[in-house]
């Protein structure tokens, strides 16, 4: 008598591929979730606007964008540091956010700015946390995929895997 059986295993095929497109559909929209919930821990100081380049960019012709080159200085404790940020600077969502017409206003010397540093490096800045979207969205796409890799893995994988 054997003291195991001789089984073969079974070649993975769609049953197995729709169950890991979905847990993996729900790992990457949960830790999108994640991320996009986990700020690091910043303190704000005030700062001024040393310097500003405004210059349009469009990746089409209909789509006129307005990018921004920015040098600020700031102070933290005893130290006075300097810090740069380049992008589209934000209309809403953000401590230094700028109503749309009003670009021109960053040209302004010393304009004062909220400069964002990390306690443990007061070197490392940001004007503005990235944006990051709407996160009740993504929070709902991470519960419902989680729901559904569930859902497949636990009760249709199973009947599915049987018939197969």
């Amino acid at each position: 008598m054997a003291l195991h059986q001789n089984r073969r295993l079974k070649k993975p095929d769609l049953p197995e591929f729709v169950a890991l497109v979905l847990v993996g559909l729900a790992v990457v929209a949960a830790t999108w979730w994640w991320q996009a919930n986990v700020h690091p821990k910043y303190r704000h100081a005030e700062g001024r606007i040393l310097s500003c380049r405004i210059r349009p960019t469009h990746y089409n012709a209909t789509d006129v964008r307005t990018k921004v080159d920015v040098t600020y200085e700031y102070a933290v404790g005893s130290g006075s540091y300097r810090g740069s940020w380049t992008g589209y600077w934000p209309q809403t969502d953000s401590i230094n956010a700028v109503p749309e017409g009003e670009i021109d206003l960053l040209m302004t010397r010393d304009l004062p700015v909220s400069v964002l540093y990390a306690p443990d490096d007061p070197a490392r800045s940001l004007l503005h946390y990235p944006i990051r979207g709407d996160t009740r969205f993504i929070a709902v796409i991470a519960i419902c995929g989680l729901g559904a890799a569930l859902v497949y893995c636990c009760a249709i994988y199973p009947a599915w895997r049987s018939r197969w």
